[in-house]
């Protein structure tokens, strides 16, 4: 193999395993995420000599073939990333930027909108991740946990790799301590309690993903909640989760009974409307989270304020919002 074709192929190592493709061309290559859709459909960019949609997930050993634009020079870059089509638009990057609640040289704490997914994929092209590439293009944030494309709230970003596998390690050993505001409907008998069914992922005759309850299989599952108000069959609580499955304080909530008002997903569409008739999005919001800073080696707790529609709903129904 020549030097040049060396150049053009690339072995993925530890450092960017379970890293999305597009991220890492991203990264490597100072490019923009839309000319690398562009360039994936074209089919300049290969993986394991397979076209692709550029949102794979990458593991160790994966072979990708880099497009020779990319090792142009930093002008003909420039001049390539201006030509293709902005994923945002500069507007929603300046709002973007609103969004963040504490920041420091290690770490973003943002409070996240509802509607936006946090990790492009398939059929999701705008998410955080790549938003937040856009507000900081010299040096891309980097997710170390999740919270649903609907679900509003806390959300942490890290700036560089050290502090990125610090953070990751302390959510996946449960060392965070997290806490969410929500509002179910239904007939909640016990104003506190725990939740601990395991969670499956299943699919539906439409091959679409869902997580469910059950006695044995699957994953453990933890949550508990505390009723903070009631108005008839709507309850506002606080919940918190000491594992972090998938949808679990969806499907927890939908198994006892009581799913969570405004989710298209475990709640029936008819279920999903206040007293007055109005339609509501889904009511679940990450309000505080606590973490221990890599390097400040102190515990960091902060509280996002809950998103316009959700306290309008919680205001429709009479609960206190000076008790959240």
């Amino acid at each position: 193999m020549t030097e040049q074709q060396n150049k053009h192929l690339v072995t993925i190592g530890k450092e960017y395993d379970k890293i999305k493709l597009d991220k890492f061309l991203a990264d490597m290559y100072n490019v923009s995420f839309s000319l690398v859709r562009k360039m994936a459909r074209k089919g300049q960019i290969r993986l394991n000599s397979s076209r692709i949609k550029g949102n794979e997930t990458l593991k160790v050993g994966d072979m990708v073939k880099i497009p020779g634009l990319f090792l142009h020079t930093q002008e003909e870059m420039l001049e390539a990333n201006a030509q293709a089509k902005p994923l945002f638009t500069a507007k929603q990057i300046k709002d973007a930027k609103t969004w963040i609640m504490y920041e420091d040289d290690d770490v973003i704490v943002i409070n996240k909108p509802a509607g936006i997914t946090v990790q492009a994929g398939t059929g999701q092209e705008k998410s955080i991740d790549r938003l937040f590439a856009e507000v900081y293009p010299e040096n891309h944030p980097k997710l170390v946990h999740r919270l649903d494309k609907e679900t509003s709230g806390c959300l942490v970003l890290a700036k560089n790799k050290s502090v990125a596998k610090d953070l990751s390690y302390q959510f996946s050993k449960r060392h965070t301590h997290k806490r969410y505001l929500t509002i179910v409907k239904g007939n909640l008998q016990d104003p506190q309690g725990e939740i601990d069914f395991n969670v499956e992922k299943v699919f539906t005759a439409h091959n679409r993903e869902q997580m469910k309850v059950h006695v044995s299989r699957g994953k453990e599952a933890k949550t508990f909640y505390k009723r903070l108000a009631r108005n008839k069959d709507f309850h506002l609580l606080e919940v918190e989760i000491e594992t972090g499955r998938t949808h679990q304080i969806r499907v927890h909530m939908k198994a006892i009974g009581t799913p969570i008002l405004g989710d298209g997903k475990y709640n029936d569409h008819s279920q999903n409307s206040l007293p007055n008739g109005k339609k509501v999005k889904m009511c679940l919001h990450s309000r505080d989270i606590e973490f221990k800073h890599p390097n400040k080696n102190r515990m960091m707790k902060f509280t996002a304020p809950v998103n316009s529609k959700m306290l309008e709903a919680m205001l429709a129904l009479g609960f206190d919002t000076n008790k959240i």
